[in-house]
């Protein structure tokens, strides 16, 4: 478009409870929500966006986990020059919008979308967005839950960021001093609130990798594996090309080696079970095969070795992917994401908190897609999550302190599903742990009165029942 015409603005609005705010804020806050909205600016060919890991990022519209929007508002045309554009952003990037400025309700991606609106329109995104902080701290239930707000942030993971975050100026370091504290605190995986629930918990932090509550008649605790039972070739050999169909061969022959250790696969085999998993011309139960052939393969730590080190981040690709890939798809990728949490070379991959590519963190990403499978009204997508959860629980001696509260949030709406005894064991395994190391999720278990739920589930083992009594002790009313 003719730089003298102007250039499109829009705000991508996207919910990010897909549709579950609707349906349950009138139970928890009294008053009908539409959604919990993340919104974006698409000017120039690109959407940008502020989040609390990246600062201001970019992507291709709709490019991030979140999908589609929910909404698009047309607010009109801009005539601010592209690099005076850019310039204006790099100047909020080391003010007022540097990542460790992030609130979750105060000053999130859409205080962003509304500064840099009006700046290129004058005109402001919807009020219904602006105003929906007030409206949720405005009930009983919004003030009850502030400080658990306090310590989350979204970061919708598909974006990258724009800038290299810089060292903050003088002028914004007195303006979000608070903000500030509390987020270098985070830093070091550790939250005034959850040192606060270590002195008042014992937790034993000199354990080994599987730290769990010990109680008494606790059996020692293993990994939750998704086994599967690979079939034949046949089927592959009419859609993969003869090289393709040869590196499919070497991997069968290699996951039915009974000693994997004398030989290891390539980048050739990684790289090609890759292309299959996030081709877009195979069928959705081949595309799911080679999702169960990679569950199979991430129990071998070789295999993990090259994924980990693989320079194409074909993991992180699956990852960003996986909200575009069917139901059947995402089964099989969750419980592939689980298995690789069996072992501590696995795990250690996906707890990892250290930007991928100048983008979210394997972390990020996998607790994000938890939480997701946690909240759809799908019992094999909430299973591969809840083992996933607990796998990261019982090899990982502590997740970054905002995985932890999310997840655990998460948690809590699964108890309100009927599931099988080994996922309520796991899910209350999990749930143990971090309201141990978190009193936030102690006290956002009584707002939510979650104990009638966790005594419906007594009857179903004695394990179950020792469980359920721990945590009812940790419920704080």
């Amino acid at each position: 478009m003719a730089e003298e015409e102007g250039y499109d603005v829009k705000v991508y609005i996207y919910d990010v409870t897909k549709g579950l705010a609707r349906s349950m804020s009138p139970m928890i806050l009294g008053k009908q929500l539409d959604g919990i909205w993340h919104t974006g600016l698409v000017v120039f060919g690109q959407e940008f966006f502020f989040g609390g890991m990246g600062g201001i990022e970019t992507c291709q519209p709709g490019g991030t986990i979140l999908g589609n929007p929910t909404k698009i508002e047309h607010l009109g045309k801009t005539h601010v020059p592209y690099e005076m554009f850019i310039d204006y952003l790099q100047e909020l990037s080391v003010t007022t919008f540097r990542s460790e400025c992030y609130h979750l309700l105060e000053h999130n991606c859409n205080s962003f979308s509304s500064e840099v609106a009006q700046f290129l329109t004058g005109k402001d995104i919807p009020s219904y967005i602006t105003g929906l902080p007030a409206e949720v701290l405005s009930t009983p239930f919004g003030q009850m839950i502030k400080p658990f707000i306090d310590a989350m942030s979204l970061q919708p993971s598909g974006g990258h960021a724009l800038f290299d975050q810089q060292p903050s100026r003088t002028s914004a370091a007195s303006h979000t001093s608070s903000q500030k504290k509390e987020n270098s605190t985070r830093k070091e995986n550790t939250t005034m609130a959850h040192a606060s629930s270590q002195n008042q918990m014992t937790i034993n932090t000199k354990s080994n990798e599987r730290e769990i509550p010990k109680e008494s008649g606790r059996k020692k605790l293993t990994p939750y594996i998704h086994e599967v039972k690979l079939t034949g070739m046949d089927t592959w050999k009419e859609v993969l090309s003869t090289k393709d169909f040869l590196l499919l061969k070497e991997v069968y022959h290699y996951l039915e080696a009974s000693d994997q250790s004398q030989w290891s696969l390539s980048r050739d085999q990684l790289d090609m079970l890759v292309s299959l998993q996030l081709s877009k011309e195979l069928s959705t139960a081949l595309i799911s095969k080679a999702f169960q052939i990679m569950q199979q393969l991430v129990l071998v730590e070789d295999f993990l070795h090259l994924l980990q080190h693989d320079p194409k981040k074909g993991f992180c690709q699956i990852l960003l992917q996986f909200d575009a890939f069917s139901d059947d798809v995402k089964e099989q990728a969750i419980k592939m994401i689980s298995n690789c949490c069996v072992c501590d070379v696995g795990c250690g991959m996906v707890a990892s908190d250290m930007p991928v590519n100048g983008g979210p963190s394997y972390l990020k990403q996998v607790t994000q897609i938890c939480v997701s499978c946690l909240l759809v009204d799908s019992t094999p997508l909430c299973q591969g999550a809840v083992s996933t959860v607990y796998n990261l629980v019982l090899n990982c001696k502590q997740l970054d302190g905002d995985a932890e509260e999310e997840l655990g949030s998460a948690l809590f709406e699964v108890l309100n599903k009927e599931l099988p005894e080994e996922t309520d064991f796991q899910v209350l395994t999990s749930l143990e742990v971090f309201m141990k190391r978190h009193i936030e999720l102690q006290s956002l278990a009584g707002i939510l009165a979650v104990k009638e739920n966790i005594d419906n589930k007594k009857k179903e083992s004695e394990r179950i029942a020792c469980l359920c009594d721990s945590i009812s002790q940790l419920i704080l009313s």
